[in-house]
């Protein structure tokens, strides 16, 4: 099922955000023939045509099982197998996408708006899930804002009040520091 909102009314005209990551992390540790296959691969070199490294990576579970009646009876497991890991780049290498036996992580280091990374997930993640019925155990977004000096002076304008008051002592304090 696609998401399909609009975002317009609450885009910024200009972002500081350097990257954002969308992390899916499955409770299940996948097997190679759900995770790598062609048609998945057709919809990700749509977006991510460059082919990056593959590796061969060790992936470690361990397993509790309490009995609270007979405590001597608890149990620890280590189940420890052997997954692959595979990433690809957009045709400017500035964007990857990294793909798991246990997860999928899409890297954004050229953000231009929320609805092309929607675009971006929607275009692949539904394919993924064509192959397999997963439990998605941790999903997040980061956003991660850089502000450098030297590309723009930060403004009140461009925060909430509550924000820009803070932002503003703050690039006072700096100010004030470099000066010295």
């Amino acid at each position: 099922k696609r998401i399909i909102m609009e975002y317009q009314n609450t885009c910024y005209q200009k972002h500081f955000l350097n990257q954002v990551i969308v992390r899916l992390d499955f409770l299940e540790t996948l097997d190679n023939s759900k995770v790598f296959y062609e048609e998945l691969e057709k919809n990700i070199v749509k977006h991510f045509p460059i082919k990056g490294k593959e590796q061969l990576i060790k992936l470690n579970e361990i397993n509790v099982k309490i009995n609270m009646l007979e405590p001597s009876k608890s149990a620890t497991t280590n189940d420890i197998k052997a997954g692959l890991q595979k990433e690809y780049y957009d045709k400017n290498a500035s964007n990857k996408i990294i793909i798991s036996n246990k997860f999928i992580v899409f890297e954004i280091n050229t953000y231009t708006s929320f609805e092309e990374l929607l675009s971006i997930v929607n275009n692949i993640f539904p394919a993924f899930m064509s192959r397999t019925n997963l439990t998605i155990q941790r999903m997040g977004i980061r956003y991660i804002n850089i502000f450098e000096p030297e590309k723009i002076k930060l403004q009140k304008k461009f925060f909430q009040p509550d924000i820009s008051s803070t932002i503003s002592k703050r690039t006072q304090t700096l100010d004030d520091n470099l000066k010295m």
